[in-house]
């Protein structure tokens, strides 16, 4: 059916030409403008139910909205500055109006007829039948959208395929040969157009009308640029890409790529596309006339058949052959069009046409001249005024130019000129005088005007962001029952946190004592027993909803779907940690993970077992002996060997070191000794991140260059650089040692040039996540087992049963996998260290759209805090001795040991759960158990309990330890 419209609308045209050549002269046709009118007719009955006639003045009025676009294509955008009653805007205001309005029009006829014709099987019809009330569901698109659709479709469905057909009949025109060949594919499969009515069938069989359409898009499309904008800081082909960047995609350029199509890039060859166009250039993806991807064109097959179908009938009764007036200057006015295309048609076996019309460019002349307001430079009279001519019939009211409204005599003399303007008494001069001032305060207002435009959008978006929004978002809140403290303007309730940290910070606790939370995280204490367990904060002006209700949590945390994204809000964490598995979303997190996760395998762990106890070996030296290249060891060495007392050695520090060695060695193939300058420059990254964890994030800081970002920015970059280093010795050495079976080498191995396919991380993303586990690869488990030694040292019955665990499934050897394996004890101890002293204390999470949680709704953008330290105290999950240490909670497993199967959060939970949790309980428990085989813990005096929160928690003033070895002798 769609043929059979398109076929008689071509027909139409071909019609009037034959009639225009009845009389045997040449003739000469500008056919852009018959393109224009024969799609515009096309899309008008196949899309609309209408004709171009009926429609005329919607097309016509697009056509000024897209001049009027063009010509601020190149101006500086001022958000402000579309809000002014300039004459331009106005302009726009106007013409738009009237499109809506007859638009408004073509619909509600349809309306009108739906009893008696239905809604109708085009377009409009089926939006209009999927927008219908009587369906008794809420419509899929108002009626505004309904619009808005119809005024893409208008422009879209006829203006890109209108070019199309013209720079497909200039070309065919320069290339003769192909005129022929295609006439004569026409002919034999679609006959001489008397007969047989064209049909899809037909059309399909048009093998090299296909390929030369599809080099006319290549050299001519009608689009010669696109543009996507960041909705985020992401890496675009190896670049580190700003979030609100504008990518351009220079189409033009790219077809004529020689690296791309060839060294004929630059030559019409339709033959390029013989076996389709995923082989027809060096990349599958190479032809985006149509864009591509899931965003490429939806009408690109109705724009190839009706382009087949125009230059099919075209060609069975006429030859074409290009005017000698034509100029070839192909112009782009959002679509490239040329600006004129006289061209002479001549029937097969009948005389050459006759009869000229005049070219478009007089129309692209009067738009153009209306839109700048600038005055011509002077013509002569013939120039100001062009003869009437066909076009002219076609100018609307909207699109006809107003001559008065530019033009200026040039004829009259300057002293004429002058003479207008000669003052004839004082009383004049002042009138002048006064006039002057008059226009110079216009200019004034008009000055002040933009300036208040600018300023306006800006402090209304400000009002609406920090007062109406929190106000709004806290009313709505409060009608569900989910209260909290008052947001205060700008800052929130940043200035209450830091102030009851700050009451926290000179407190001490009895060793006795778990309960850090007055000292970490007392906003939480305080809040939660006012407001209960789900209450919103405010961290400047945007909602944080606390968690700490474990069945709202596992809502959230097991989620699959991507409702509640990582919260990148700080740059600086993002910094430290890289955008790596821990950071990424969605797709972008799958490709990590489907990279990483081989390395944590079970059977990689094994193999990473080995090499773990292996370094922890040679690390746990450190007790017994001094390293030859630190002075402060070799000191305290030769005390140890002197020494007939006990011995303190800060272990804190000494677990940061061996775990960074750990990391070092199974992950990067390195050490600690080599890795040392990373793992430093990460640590100042660390305290740079948490001083300002706490502070207003305001997005555009993040850019100056204060004191603190040009010291991130340096850290980084130091850090980026030795990582790049390590992974160039790798590089190196791949030929003769592979890339290894460590976690760098797998990464490396997944993104191998050689593979043939495109990489699955770039460079600087194995370097995010080298970041990644260089950070969260130690500092985690070195908290882990300082905890677990200060634990051990406050509870010696559990170092004694853990001591004789140890003896009885490991002996004096170095522990293995399987011996791991059946350390129970071991395992419900550090399970126990995890709850009470879990290196995170909390996680964030944001939600990426209004949701439901736990039957509270909540808005878009809000942040999801889960309180983790205060969740693994609460009695209500872990029972009245939550506050105790009880490893035996633990016996039956992790999942038994509270009210809530789900209640350890330590590792989060669910699909996002820490991917290296099975590698750092195995290095745990092997360094607990070598420990314990070797030394009897027992607290230094001098140890304060002062635990504090850097994004990890430590203790405050170190873990000064007491070190004896078995047995009663001291370490030597």
């Amino acid at each position: 059916m769609m043929t059979v419209t398109m076929s008689d609308c071509v027909r139409s045209m071909l019609s009037d030409w034959e009639a225009k050549g009845a009389a045997g002269d040449d003739v000469e046709i500008e056919l852009s403008r018959q393109f224009e009118e024969l799609t515009a007719d096309v899309i008008s009955h196949t899309a609309f139910g209408s004709s171009y006639k009926e429609g005329r003045q919607v097309f016509l009025a697009q056509r000024e909205l897209q001049f009027l676009a063009f010509s601020t294509a190149f101006n500086v955008q001022i958000p402000g500055f579309r809000y002014l009653p300039t004459e331009k805007n106005l302009r726009t205001w106007n013409v738009d109006k009237q499109v809506r309005t007859m638009l408004m029009d073509i619909i509600k006829t349809r309306l009108a007829n739906k009893d008696t014709a239905g809604y109708g099987n085009d377009l409009l019809g089926l939006m209009l039948e999927a927008c219908t009330p009587e369906h008794g569901e809420a419509p899929i698109l108002t009626m505004d959208e309904i619009i808005d659709e119809c005024k893409t479709f208008f422009f879209a469905g006829h203006d890109t395929t209108s070019h199309l057909l013209t720079w497909a009949s200039f070309l065919l025109s320069t290339h003769p040969e192909w005129q022929d060949k295609l006439r004569e594919e026409v002919r034999r499969e679609c006959g001489n157009g008397e007969e047989e009515e064209l049909t899809g069938d037909m059309l399909n069989k048009l093998k090299l009308v296909n390929m030369f359409l599809l080099e006319t898009l290549r050299l001519y499309g009608p689009v010669p640029a696109l543009q996507r904008r960041t909705s985020s800081d992401l890496d675009l082909g190896g670049i580190h890409v700003p979030e609100g960047a504008i990518l351009t995609i220079a189409i033009t350029s790219i077809h004529r790529d020689k690296e791309v199509w060839g060294e004929d890039a630059g030559e019409f060859k339709p033959e390029r596309f013989e076996n389709g166009v995923t082989k027809a250039a060096k990349h599958p993806n190479a032809l985006l006339s149509f864009s591509s991807g899931p965003r490429s064109c939806i009408g690109q097959n109705f724009a190839m058949m009706e382009a087949k179908a125009v230059v099919a009938m075209m060609l069975q009764k006429f030859s074409l052959e290009l005017s000698p007036k034509y100029v070839h200057a192909p112009m782009d006015v959002i679509t490239v069009r040329p600006r004129h295309v006289p061209m002479i048609l001549k029937p097969a076996g009948c005389p050459v046409l006759s009869e000229t019309l005049v070219p478009t460019t007089k129309v692209a002349a009067y738009v153009t001249a209306d839109l700048t307001r600038q005055h011509p430079p002077t013509r002569t009279n013939a120039d100001k005024y062009p003869p009437p001519s066909a076009l002219d019939s076609h100018l609307s009211p909207l699109t006809k130019p107003q001559r008065n409204q530019f033009d200026f005599n040039p004829a009259r003399s300057q002293s004429n000129q002058l003479e207008d303007y000669r003052p004839e008494s004082t009383e004049r001069e002042r009138e002048r005088e006064r006039e002057g001032v008059t226009a110079a305060m216009g200019v004034a207002w008009m000055v002040a005007a933009a300036v208040v435009a600018v300023l306006a959008p800006w402090a209304f978006n400000a009002l609406v962001h920090l007062v109406w929004r929190p106000y709004a978002i806290t009313r709505k809140l409060a009608a569900q029952g989910v209260a909290g403290p008052g947001y205060r303007f700008f800052s929130g309730n940043l200035g209450d946190i830091k102030r009851l940290r700050a009451e926290g910070a000179g407190v001490t606790l009895d060793v006795g004592d778990h309960d850090f939370i007055p000292m970490v995280q007392p906003h939480f204490r305080r809040w939660i027993s006012l407001y209960g367990r789900t209450f919103v904060y405010w961290t400047g002006a945007r909602p944080n909803v606390c968690v700490a209700d474990v069945n709202v949590v596992k809502q959230v945390l097991f989620d699959r779907t991507g409702l509640y994204p990582k919260n990148l809000m700080n740059p600086h964490i993002s910094r430290l940690l890289g955008k790596g598995l821990v950071l990424t979303d969605g797709d972008d997190w799958k490709r990590h993970r489907k990279v990483v996760h081989p390395a944590f395998s079970m059977d990689k762990l094994k193999w990473l077992d080995s090499k773990s106890d292996g370094d922890t070996t040679y690390s746990i030296q450190f007790f017994d002996m001094a390293d030859d290249d630190d002075d402060d060891v070799r000191l305290r060495s030769a005390k140890l060997a002197k020494s007939v007392n006990d011995v303190e050695v800060e272990l804190s520090s000494r677990f940061e070191e061996l775990t960074a060695d750990v990391i070092s060695h199974t992950a990067f193939g390195s050490s600690y000794i080599q890795g040392k300058q990373v793992f430093l420059a990460q640590r100042e990254l660390q305290f740079l991140a948490f001083s300002t964890v706490f502070d207003v994030q305001i997005p555009a800081f993040r850019y100056l260059p204060t004191d603190k970002n040009l010291k991130t920015w340096k850290l980084d970059k130091q850090v980026r650089s030795m990582l790049m280093d390590i992974i160039k010795t790798r590089l190196a050495n791949k030929d003769t040692a592979g890339y290894g079976n460590d976690l760098l080498g797998l990464m490396l191995e997944a993104c191998a040039p050689e593979h043939g396919e495109t990489p699955l991380l770039t460079m600087d993303e194995i370097i995010d996540e080298c970041k990644t586990f260089f950070f969260a690869g130690h500092d985690t488990t070195s908290h882990l087992l300082t905890w677990a030694s200060f634990l051990l040292s406050t509870h010696p019955e559990w170092q004694d049963r853990l001591r004789e665990e140890v003896r009885r499934e490991c002996g004096d050897e170095v522990p293995t996998g399987d011996m791991l394996n059946k350390l129970k004890l071991v395992n419900m101890f550090l399970l126990e260290t995890l709850r009470l002293y879990g290196p995170v204390s909390a996680i964030q999470r944001k939600a990426s759209s209004d949701l439901d949680l736990g039957g509270v709704q909540v808005p878009e953008g809000a942040i999801l805090t889960i309180p983790i330290a205060t969740i693994h105290r609460d009695k209500e999950v872990w029972g009245e001795d939550a506050g105790e240490f009880r490893p035996e909670r633990f016996e039956n497993g992790v999942t038994r040991a509270a009210k809530h199967p789900n209640a350890l959060l330590s590792f989060s939970s669910g699909p996002r759960s820490c991917i290296g949790q099975n590698f750092a309980m195995i290095e745990a428990k092997a360094v607990v158990g070598m420990i314990l085989q070797r030394f009897t813990l027992e607290l230094s005096p001098k140890y304060v309990h002062a635990p504090m929160d850097v994004l990890t928690l430590r203790p405050r003033h170190g873990l000064p330890m007491l070190l004896k070895r078995v047995g009663g002798g001291v370490t030597h």
